[in-house]
């Protein structure tokens, strides 16, 4: 059922790389920094060509739906390579060295 697949799974990437994912602690920050800037920016320059503090913000809400959207899909993908990896499976477009690289080895 699904909850032995997820017990599998969890059981499978810590005992190929232990409990740190370098990967996605870096979406995570990626998405809150690219999320804050364009809503500054896009709220900003909105806001200030149109006069009107609201469009401002719509227009900034919109941008961090949109690059939220973008940064989820793209964490998708790379978690799919990374069980793809684990379990020995081809990788697309990923290089073995390059998967190994997103995990740090439990000491």
């Amino acid at each position: 059922g699904i909850f032995t697949s997820i017990k599998q799974s969890a059981l499978l990437m810590k005992k190929t790389f232990g409990e740190s994912i370098v990967g996605l602690v870096g979406f995570s920050t990626l998405s809150k920094t690219i999320s804050l800037s364009c809503f500054l920016t896009f709220g900003l320059i909105v806001g200030l060509l149109t006069f009107n503090i609201y469009f401002g913000f719509v227009a900034g809400v919109i941008v961090i739906i949109v690059c939220s959207s973008i940064v989820c899909a793209t964490e998708v993908i790379f978690k799919t390579a990374i069980y793809n990896f684990a379990t020995d499976q081809p990788t697309g477009i990923f290089s073995s060295d390059d998967l190994e690289k997103s995990f740090v080895k439990k000491t």
